[in-house]
């Protein structure tokens, strides 16, 4: 067995869920933006008063916060389907803050939905984490 066959990792099937959490994190970017793009369009009309903000930053600038996360994540998102760490460490954070703000919502009317999120998010990390260099070999062919 030469050493070259130690360093690739072979593709399985939990690749499926490495794609579904790219696609995961590009749509929160996608959200973002378009969060960002409301608040400074129509901050006031929306979120309603500006002493409801809890730091007094205003809208354009909280606009302008969620407009770099969105393109941080996008970013990511194309960095994680082509199996770079990068990509992989951005997708690990956001489900698990996913899964931390969801427990929040365990005792509620939602908490059915808020435990499958978690299970989801917790696939997710798993996947990312124990199959994620096996996108970068996948990509490669």
């Amino acid at each position: 067995m030469s050493s070259n066959q130690n360093s690739e990792p072979h593709i399985t099937g939990w690749v499926g869920w490495i794609w579904f959490a790219a696609w995961l994190v590009g749509l929160a970017g996608a959200f973002q933006i378009i969060a960002g793009l409301t608040a400074i369009t129509r901050g006031a009309d929306y979120y309603g008063d500006k002493s409801q903000i809890p730091v007094q930053i205003g809208y354009t600038g909280w606009g302008w916060i969620h407009i770099f996360v969105g393109i941080f994540m996008i970013v990511a998102a194309f960095s994680l389907a082509k199996g770079h760490m990068y990509g992989r460490i951005v997708a690990v954070l956001a489900a698990t803050a996913s899964a931390i703000t969801n427990i929040a919502f365990l005792g509620g009317q939602s908490s059915f939905w808020s435990f499958i999120i978690i299970l989801m998010d917790l696939l997710v990390i798993w996947a990312v984490m124990v199959h994620g260099r096996e996108l970068k070999r996948e990509s490669s062919y």
